[in-house]
C-alpha cells in the first residue's frame, strides 16, 4: 500500500481531470461545516462494479458482466470480506467501495407493498471497488494519492500500486497542464445552456400545490387512527437539460455548498448531489448519525436571518418532529451497537445553509464486535428523518401517496471502507440527471398539527435552490405531469 502526499489543488479542479473516466465518483465536502465535511475524496476506474435491481445482481470484473439473483445485501457482504486495505493515520481510507444506495432497496429489508411506478428504471445499488484514490483534508489543506494494488495481493499487489500510482499522477500532470481551469463560479448566467435568454425549460412536478395538500391531509388521517406518527411526503420535480451534468452540478454547489456533496458518473446517469445530511459514519467502530428535521429559509437580510433562526429554534413542530426521528434513530442504532454505547450528544442543533436553515442533532454509538457495514446498513437504512415513525408502515404509506418510485431520492451516497470506516449521506438537494433530463425531489415530514399549506411551502423552500441552479428565480410555473 502507498499513501503519497502530493502538491494540494482544489479538489473539484483535479476531478476536472478524472470526470470523464470510467466511474468517476466526487465526495466533494463543498461546505467544511464545523468540520463534519472534512475530507473531499475523488475515485475512478473501479477493478469491480457492483449493481442490482431488486433480486438481480450485476458483476463487472476483468471486463466481464455476471449476472445472478439473490439478496444484494448479502452478495455485498461476501464482496467486502473479500477485500481488506491497511488503515493510515492521515486518511480516512486508503480503498473502499464507494457509490449509491437506493431508497427502493427498503422493498429487500422490510415487506412493504408492491411500489409505485418505476418510470426510470435505474439501479437500486452501484458501487464501484476502488483501489486507488485521491483523498483532501480540508482541515490541513494536505492532498493524498493512495494505491492499494488490490484485487491482486503480496509482491503482484505492490507492484500494481506502484503501477496504479505513476497512472494516476501522470493523468493529474497531463490534464492540469492542458486544460483550462473549470468555471467553478460562474459569474453570469449568459453562457449556461437553461439560463440563455428565452432558453428557460417547462419544470414539471407529479403534485399540484392542492393536490400536495389533499395529500397531507389523507396523511393526517393515518396519524389520527394511530397507525403512524408522522411520515415524511415528497413531490418529484423533472425538466429538459440542455447543459452538462457537470456545469449544473458546479452552480449548484456555487448556490448551495454542503458538507456531504458528491458528483457521480454512470454509463446510465449522473447524479449531481448537494446533500446536507448525514446518514451514518463509522471510524474505529464509533457510529455517528445526524438526522435533520425542521427547515425555514434564509432572511433577505440579518434581521430577518435572526428572526427565522428563533422560530425554527422555538417552534414545537419542528422540535416534536426532531425528537421523535432521533428517538426512532437510538432504537436502531442499539440494534448494532454495543450495550449502552447509543448516546445522544447534541438534541436540537441549529445548522446555517447558504439557503436555509437546519435543525438536527447528533447520536453515537460504538459497533458490536459481531457486527459490520452490512448490518449496519440493514439497521439503518433508509433514515428514519426521510422515512418516517414507526418506519415500516409509514414507508407503506408513502407508496400509496407519491406516485412514482423515489429510487435513489432519499437513499445514501458514500462509501464502505475495506478498513471498516463508512460515510453515507442522505440523498436530498440532488439532480439525477438521465437522458438528457434532469429530475429532482423535495418533501417534508407531516405530523399531526402540520399545515398543509405550509408544508407544500417548506418543499417549494427546499427547492429553492435547485431550482436557482437550473436557471429558476422568481415564480417558477410548475407544469402537473401526471403519472401514466
Amino acid at each position: 500500500m502507498i499513501v503519497a502526499e502530493v502538491s494540494p489543488g482544489k479538489p473539484v479542479h483535479v476531478f476536472e481531470s478524472l470526470r470523464k473516466q470510467p466511474y468517476s465518483i466526487f465526495l466533494d465536502s463543498g461546505l467544511n461545516l464545523e468540520g463534519l465535511g472534512r475530507f473531499s475524496l475523488i475515485a475512478s476506474d473501479p477493478f469491480l462494479v457492483f449493481k442490482s435491481k431488486g433480486e438481480q445482481i450485476s458483476v463487472l470484473e476483468n471486463g466481464l458482466w455476471e449476472t445472478k439473483r439473490g439478496d444484494p445485501f448479502q452478495a455485498l457482504r461476501v464482496l467486502m470480506k473479500r477485500y481488506r486495505a491497511e488503515s493510515d493515520p492521515r486518511v480516512p481510507l486508503t480503498a473502499g467501495a464507494f457509490g449509491y444506495f437506493a431508497y427502493d432497496l427498503n422493498r429487500l429489508i422490510e415487506e412493504i407493498p408492491p411500489p409505485a411506478k418505476d418510470d426510470l428504471g435505474l439501479p437500486d445499488c452501484y458501487l464501484g471497488f476502488y483501489d486507488r484514490l485521491l483523498i483532501h483534508d480540508h482541515r490541513t489543506g494536505k492532498s493524498y494519492l493512495t494505491s492499494t494494488g488490490l484485487p491482486e495481493r503480496g509482491r503482484q499487489a505492490e507492484i500494481r500500486a506502484e503501477q496504479r500510482l505513476r497512472e494516476l499522477q501522470q493523468i493529474l500532470c497531463c490534464e492540469q497542464k492542458n486544460s483550462p481551469v473549470p468555471g467553478e463560479i460562474f459569474s453570469d448566467n449568459s453562457g449556461r445552456g437553461n439560463n440563455k435568454p428565452g432558453g428557460l425549460t417547462e419544470i414539471y412536478g407529479h403534485f399540484t400545490a392542492d393536490s400536495y395538500c389533499t395529500a397531507v391531509k389523507q396523511l393526517q388521517k393515518y396519524i389520527d387512527s394511530g397507525e403512524i406518527s408522522e411520515a415524511i411526503l415528497s413531490q418529484r420535480f423533472s425538466c429538459r437539460l440542455t447543459e452538462c451534468p457537470w456545469q449544473l452540478y458546479l452552480e449548484l454547489r456555487r448556490i448551495n455548498p454542503a458538507p456531504f456533496a458528491a458528483y457521480l458518473h454512470y454509463p446510465e446517469l449522473d447524479l449531481a448531489c448537494a446533500s446536507p445530511e448525514r446518514l451514518v459514519k463509522v471510524e474505529n467502530r464509533r457510529v455517528e448519525s445526524r438526522p435533520i428535521k425542521g427547515t425555514r429559509p434564509r432572511g433577505k437580510n440579518t434581521a430577518e436571518d435572526l428572526l427565522l433562526r428563533e422560530e425554527l429554534l422555538q417552534s414545537e413542530k419542528d422540535r416534536a418532529e426532531l425528537a421523535l426521528i432521533t428517538e426512532l434513530g437510538c432504537s436502531e442504532l442499539r440494534r448494532i451497537c454495543s450495550d449502552d454505547s447509543v448516546e445522544v450528544l447534541e438534541q436540537f442543533g441549529l445548522e446555517e445553509h447558504p439557503t436555509v436553515f437546519h435543525l438536527v442533532s447528533t447520536v453515537r454509538g460504538k459497533l458490536a464486535p459481531d457486527k459490520d457495514l452490512v448490518d449496519l446498513l440493514l439497521a439503518t437504512f433508509p433514515g428514519a428523518s426521510i422515512s418516517g415513525a414507526p418506519k415500516k408502515r409509514a414507508m407503506e404509506i408513502i407508496e400509496q401517496l407519491e406516485p412514482v418510485k423515489r429510487g435513489i431520492y432519499t437513499g445514501s451516497i458514500g462509501y464502505l471502507g475495506f478498513n471498516g470506516a463508512a460515510d453515507l449521506n442522505t440523498v436530498i438537494r440532488t439532480f439525477i440527471i438521465k437522458d438528457n433530463r434532469a429530475y429532482f425531489q423535495v418533501g417534508g415530514g407531516i405530523i399531526d398539527r402540520s399545515e398543509p399549506e405550509a408544508e407544500f411551502q417548506e418543499t417549494m423552500t427546499k427547492a429553492r435552490a435547485l431550482l436557482e441552479a437550473l436557471g429558476y428565480r422568481e415564480g417558477v410555473k410548475i407544469c402537473q405531469e401526471l403519472p401514466g
